[in-house]
């Protein structure tokens, strides 16, 4: 199984576009089953990933909210 888990791990971060798609789509599933709060929390995760400022202040509305 860690042979197959290796293709997916990468030695750099994601870019915030592809983060940001991948949150939107999961935010799309979430909505799709039901799970209204959720996909809310992720669509306000995926715009905060490009308003990420050294020193702001995650949105309330963000999952794992905390002051930087």
């Amino acid at each position: 199984m860690s042979a197959s888990l290796s293709a997916y791990v990468s030695s750099a971060p994601p870019s915030k576009l592809v983060l940001s798609d991948r949150l939107l789509h999961l935010a799309e599933d979430a909505d799709r089953a039901g799970c209204r709060i959720a996909a809310e929390h992720l669509i306000a995760l995926a715009h905060w990933v490009f308003d990420d400022v050294e020193g702001c202040i995650v949105p309330a509305s963000a999952p794992g909210r905390r002051l930087r």
